[in-house]
């Protein structure tokens, strides 16, 4: 068959990985891609030109490394973006902060099992996972239901005087609210996006606008109800007018 070639982007909340996943990753473009590690501007990585015949084995050493693509791409919440300027508040509150990130973002993560199906499972562990009578069993995940979102779906946290994020270009944003050195909440933004397609009226940018303040420990309830939002009422006609700040538009913030 043709050589068909692909990238691979990974999931990593807040742009955080340890140097021994640094590591790994340089090995992984070396052995399987094209000897190139792209650092994104969503805090996360890409590696380009992996053959077919590789992804299944390029995945499964980033599975080792404890990572994962997990809902890099497609109609989902993406990865979720944190500051990641270290002078903007103590290490304790950044920690904090970023514990939030991974808390709002492994939340809105597909709870489908098809991924460690697909790319992961091999030899033995297949062999566990076997129909035996009935029809195929559908499989409807809590947050997304059977049709997932119209578009993709992305978060950021800001942490003043830092917008190293751009947390106003977001479908959701969490701007950090710390007093006396502790976090209080987040205020919170929607309806952000600066993506559009010439010659389609229908289509522009967008600043998010600020419509509330949570609790730290709620940010991943906020994140979850404006999914279920943009799930249900977002708009399925046409992909060019289906992300959140044109939900966010037609509707009003107030509604």
């Amino acid at each position: 068959e043709n050589a068909f070639s692909f990238m691979i982007r990974v999931r990593m909340p807040g742009g955080y990985c340890t140097a021994e996943q640094w590591i790994a990753m340089d090995d992984i473009c070396e052995k399987y891609a094209n000897g190139t590690l792209k650092i994104t501007t969503r805090q996360t990585w890409q590696v380009h030109g992996v053959l077919k015949r590789d992804v299944k084995d390029t995945m499964r050493a980033m599975n080792r490394a404890c990572m994962d693509t997990l809902a890099a791409c497609g109609d989902v919440c993406r990865n979720v973006m944190c500051c990641s300027h270290p002078a903007v508040c103590s290490r304790e509150t950044m920690d904090e902060i970023l514990a939030h990130t991974y808390a709002m973002h492994d939340h809105c993560l597909p709870r489908s099992g098809a991924y460690h199906e697909i790319f992961l499972m091999h030899g033995d562990e297949m062999a566990e996972k076997t129909q035996v009578l009935g029809s195929t069993p559908v499989e409807e995940e809590p947050l997304y239901g059977l049709t997932y979102l119209p578009r993709k779906y992305k978060i950021a946290v800001a942490v003043p005087p830092s917008n190293d994020v751009d947390v106003f270009a977001h479908c959701l944003g969490f701007i950090a609210i710390i007093k006396d050195g502790k976090l209080a909440g987040f205020n919170v933004s929607v309806g952000g996006g600066l993506g559009f397609t010439h010659n389609n009226q229908k289509t522009h940018p967008r600043l998010a606008e600020v419509i509330g303040f949570c609790k730290p420990s709620d940010s991943k309830l906020v994140a979850e109800a404006v999914l279920t939002v943009q799930r249900d009422f977002g708009d399925r006609t046409g992909r060019k007018h289906a992300r959140v700040k044109y939900t966010v538009e037609d509707y009003g913030k107030e509604w």
